[in-house]
Order: structure tokens, then sequence, then C-alpha cells
């Protein structure tokens, strides 16, 4: 794979499948669209690519960039998809903090793997790792990052879930931070009390997310669930 901008390491993890469709390890692409956008990693075009069924694995493809204009494999997008990847690489500019005259991509490759571009995924979560002294330091290195990548993954989606219901159950209709606060009989969110229909609901939902749970009624247990996660489930409704 080569692009212009970033240059992007691909960590020696054990070979990890991509199902076909929508999800990556039951994590959803949009969720994963949004984690790359966050850290300023312009893999999010691709796994959108990905999911609108603009590239597909194991094929040649080609991504091009100019300011907000996309196309992919030499075709522009339609209108709706256009809108969609402008709002966000307007968001990946400003993070970037790219002078305009500098705002190109170019991201090609002979054959989409997704596997190699949904590993860069843990670089976010995972410290660099120094090349190991010997092969059993190498070896005990490996299974660090291989059992904190499947911790990280099922960590994911109790936050998805999470965010999901939010949207569901419309909570919330818009994407931001949503503030939680609970304890053993109650949840705010972003400062309002949660009925009592929904309260035992989310004191599950939340503790799965937040490994732990309140000792009394007055012990309150602060959680964020982050604006993207909650893009992501609004997206995948629209």
């Amino acid at each position: 794979m080569k692009r212009s901008i970033l240059t992007l390491a691909i960590l020696a993890l054990p070979l990890l499948s991509i199902a076909k469709g929508k999800k990556y390890n039951n994590i959803s692409l949009d969720s994963l669209s949004e984690e790359f956008l966050y850290n300023i990693n312009d893999n999010f075009l691709v796994v959108d690519a990905y999911s609108d069924g603009m590239i597909q694995e194991g094929k040649p493809y080609d991504i091009s960039v100019y300011k907000t204009n996309v196309s992919v494999n030499g075709k522009t997008l339609p209108a709706k998809l256009g809108k969609k990847y402008a709002t966000k690489l307007n968001e990946y500019w400003n993070k970037y903090e790219v002078a305009a005259d500098l705002q190109t991509i170019k991201i090609h490759g002979d054959k989409l793997d997704m596997d190699a571009v949904c590993k860069v995924f843990v670089k976010r979560y995972m410290p660099v790792i120094s090349k190991p002294a010997s092969t059993e330091e190498q070896l005990k290195a490996r299974k660090e990052m291989k059992d904190s990548f499947s911790d990280i993954f099922a960590n994911l989606k109790d936050i998805e879930e999470l965010a999901k219901n939010l949207c569901s159950d419309m909570i919330i209709r818009q994407p931001m931070d949503v503030h939680l606060r609970y304890n053993t009989d109650e949840v705010w969110v972003n400062g309002k009390l949660m009925n009592k229909r929904f309260t035992k609901k989310y004191l599950v939902l939340i503790s799965k997310v937040v490994k732990k749970q309140a000792a009394s009624t007055s012990e309150y247990i602060g959680y964020t669930v982050d604006s993207r996660d909650i893009r992501a489930q609004l997206n995948k409704k629209s």
C-alpha cells in the first residue's frame, strides 16, 4: 500500500480474519472508521470505501482525495456519499492542520488486504514495543499484544451496544458526547435523570463497559460515551 501524507506501520500480529459485509471481528465498520478518524489516520477512507462496496477484498484499489473531493478507482462519488466523505474530511483536515494547498491523499494498492488495514487500529491502544532481544521475549510480547487486542475488541463491542441503545431508545439523536452518572438505583444522562423504565436496562449496559458497579445509592460513578461512537450508530440508522 502506498500513500502520501501518512506512512503507517503494520504491527506483527497473528493474522485476523475479516468477515464479509459490515463488520470486522464483530465490530461495525462505522465504528472502526470513526476510530481511525479520531486518531487522524486516513485508513478511515479505506474502511468507508470497503463498507460502501466501492473497493473489494483482494482486488486493486485507488482512492484519491483533494480537499473534500474524493474519487475511488477513477470514479467520482455519488452526491450522497460525497457529502458523507466531505464531512469526515473536513474534520480530518482540521485535526491534521494541513494547509489547504497540501490537502491531498493517495491510497492505492495491487491487492486490498483488510486484515492489514484494520490491524493498524491497535496502534492507538499500545505503546511502541522495541524489538525483543530474544525469541522468548518476542513471543511473550506478541502474546501480550494479542491478548490486549482481544480485550480491546471485546470492550468495544460493549461500548457499541451501549451507544446503539442510546440511539434506538431516542435518548440521543445527534453526534455528541454523552455524560453518564449512575449509582445502584439511578442513571443520569447529560444531567437529566433517566426514567425508571430504562434505569435497570442501562445499569446493566453501563456496568459491562465500565466494569464497575456502584456499591450504594450514595456512590456515583461517571462515564462518557464518545461522540464518534454515537455517530457510528446514527450513520447505521440513516
